[in-house]
């Protein structure tokens, strides 16, 4: 592999992944978290507002939100989906609501079950859980992405 390819690979790492530190709440294993940016090429969604598909895992459930917020209303919509190893991909909800107000989605499929609340503080996307998976608790709260546009 090439230098320049190498860096172009660590500085999109650097740029659409942060680790959340082990610790209690998350059972001492590091969260990663990755995120990206989708932008609406066409129509009147293009200046809308900002869409982000954000990963991340606790033990063997691999959850993944798409965040979109409208800058004209102030309002927020999430989706919640899971992937469990032999599996396919399920979506766990949606919801639509303020920036100003928490979003939480429930659920309970197969291996997992919970509430995550989504809400913005100090100008991040926060995510609080209180989950299940194969039979191990997570309760906490993680710092999702940097929210500079609200």
């Amino acid at each position: 592999m090439s230098q320049s390819h190498e860096d172009n690979i660590e500085h999109w790492i650097e740029a659409h992944h942060r680790v959340e530190p082990a610790s209690k709440s998350t059972n001492n294993q590091e969260i990663h978290v990755f995120a990206i940016e989708r932008t609406p090429v066409f129509g009147s969604q293009a200046s809308a507002g900002k869409c982000f598909d954000i990963a991340f895992g606790f033990g063997p459930a691999n959850f993944s939100v798409e965040a979109c917020f409208d800058l004209s209303s102030g309002s927020i919509s999430i989706c919640l989906y899971v992937k469990i190893p032999f599996f396919s991909k399920q979506k766990l909800g949606c919801a639509t609501g303020s920036t100003t107000e928490g979003i939480s989605i429930g659920f309970d499929w197969k291996i997992v079950s919970g509430k995550f609340t989504f809400s913005i503080k100090n100008g991040w996307l926060w995510l609080s859980y209180d989950i299940k998976v194969l039979g191990t608790s997570w309760k906490g709260d993680l710092k999702l992405i940097p929210l500079p546009f609200l």
